[in-house]
């Protein structure tokens, strides 16, 4: 339901404003902007009777969650294509098994597309090679995208089809796996998007546009009134897209879209950093993939240089994808001679003490997945060694260093939920009740005020959301139970109950 033009008052409830708790206060909206935040005592109810009064004092009321790093087609793509997270754990059986079922409903000439197979699963081991999907799915083009985001396997009839070879030449930054034995590519391509994309067939615009609806849908339900599309491939037919969906009206989730660095002589001709596209869609920092997937740094030093100089150059700021501890050192290295305000660290995975220093004394911010721990800390736990393992996900280290820390989820890579992110943050538990360096746990109130106000402020909309303050975007959601004075083991069953967009309530669930 939507609120009126009248507006919507919470009453008596507590609140964290962006910055800090408050008890028993009074919040107004009217007009999509929140108009008053007062002690419910000095309010007086018979002044608001014409709005949507919200008895809240059983209730929790924060500025609505900021994701500050995800990918908006790559995640409504998951929401109707084929998922295989379920297949985690179960064996190479249960995902032939599976594979064979769908792929019998492909129509002739469709590909078959699956997303979020666990490559770490070692009873899938040999599943991840073309010779296994050739097997099962022979006679239909398929692609199956790794929950890591950064890789996908092919059957050679994919392959054919995207006109992939022995012989093709990789491009720069990619990596085409090979079988040992014989050098015959077997299938397995590493951060291969930029390939891949305009070689299969995109999903049909009505399939697209309901995928979008659906990922709206799971956003708003989660409190998430705006995110950030940080996909390295953006360009302005992907900005076109999604505006399509907001003026549509079935999607008003709040949008910051990142440029993709190889578009960004596109983007600059048509919109500048910062501007509107629309009502809930601005134009963000520019994309810059760092990685050391090919076997080296790429790009490399002086290459990442000039990239960044040419987005300073036409105003843009980069926000720089770094996870390994290599990546993060080489970007922190350049952005410290190169440094334009906006500029930002994507995920910084690992952090070494030096880097950790040399970061506290910029001004660059950072966007991280505290939900990492609790979905993949298992696996870190088990594969990294002692040295490196306690560089992982240093949040407390950062904020205490006076980094601005924003979080966020890499949906699709995770799923999209602030809740479990907070688990995650403040207990450092993951899904199988292991805990992954504690010392680096952060306080509800750190998470809730790096999710609103610091992701605000590492967006560039600082001064309009984030906190619950007179002349602010009412951008709300509101809890079950209060985080800060909830047990931390049972943080992650805390649930939303309504969320508003611009004023708007979008969600409600009592």
């Amino acid at each position: 339901m939507s609120g009126q033009a009248s507006g919507v008052l919470f009453h008596d409830v507590d609140i964290f404003d962006g910055e800090k708790y408050l008890s028993h206060q009074s919040v107004l909206i009217q007009d999509a902007y929140i108009k008053s935040v007062k002690p419910s005592d000095s309010f007086s109810l018979e002044e608001h009777r014409e709005s949507e009064i919200v008895e809240a004092s059983e209730f929790f009321l924060c500025p609505g969650f900021i994701d500050s790093h995800l990918h908006i087609l790559a995640y409504a793509a998951t929401l109707v294509g084929v998922n295989l997270s379920k297949i985690r754990g179960r064996g190479i059986e249960a995902l032939r098994h599976h594979l064979v079922s769908v792929s019998s409903n492909i129509p002739s000439g469709e590909w078959l597309r699956c997303h979020s197979l666990e490559v770490f699963d070692e009873s899938l081991d040999e599943a991840l090679n073309r010779a296994f999907l050739d097997e099962v799915v022979p006679d239909v083009p398929t692609i199956i995208r790794f929950n890591t985001g950064h890789g996908c396997l092919l059957n050679s009839l994919a392959m054919e089809k995207v006109g992939l070879t022995n012989a093709t030449v990789e491009p720069p930054g990619v990596t085409f796996e090979r079988n040992l034995k014989d050098g015959t590519l077997n299938g397995v391509l590493l951060e291969a998007d930029g390939f891949l994309d305009a070689r299969i067939p995109k999903i049909a615009k009505e399939d697209m546009q309901m995928a979008l609806s659906l990922a709206n849908a799971s956003f708003i339900s989660k409190g998430i009134t705006t995110v950030v599309d940080a996909s390295e491939n953006n360009e302005l037919s992907r900005l076109q897209m999604i505006s399509d969906a907001i003026s549509s009206k079935i999607f008003n989730t709040g949008i910051v879209f990142m440029p993709g660095h190889r578009k960004l002589v596109e983007f600059q001709n048509v919109y500048e950093f910062g501007e509107y596209v629309n009502s809930n869609m601005v134009v963000g920092p520019v994309k810059i993939m760092l990685s050391t997937s090919s076997g080296q740094l790429y790009p490399s030093r002086d290459e990442l240089e000039v990239l960044i100089k040419e987005c300073h150059h036409y105003g843009f700021p980069v926000a720089i994808h770094a996870v390994e501890q290599e990546c993060v050192s080489e970007a922190i290295t350049i952005l410290a001679a190169e440094f334009r305000q906006g500029d930002r660290l994507e995920h910084v995975s690992e952090l070494s003490d030096l880097d950790l220093q040399r970061l506290n004394h910029l001004s660059v911010g950072v966007s991280t997945q505290p939900g990492f721990i609790y979905s993949h800390g298992d696996r870190y736990i088990k594969h990294t060694s002692s040295n490196d393992l306690i560089n992982l996900y240093r949040l407390k280290s950062m904020i205490d260093g006076g980094v601005l820390v924003g979080m966020s989820s890499d949906a699709p890579v995770v799923e999209p939920d602030p809740l479990i992110a907070l688990h995650s943050a403040c207990t450092r538990e993951t899904v199988n009740g292991k805990f992954l360096n504690t010392f680096e746990s952060i306080s509800p109130s750190e998470f809730l005020r790096s999710i609103t106000s610091s992701n605000a402020k590492l967006i560039g909309l600082g001064a309009s959301k984030g906190n619950i303050r007179e002349g602010y975007d009412a951008d709300l959601v509101l809890l079950d139970a209060s985080p800060i004075c909830t047990n931390p083991d049972q943080l992650k069953d805390i649930s939303v109950k309504m969320t508003l967009t611009g004023g708007d309530i979008v969600h409600r669930d009592f």
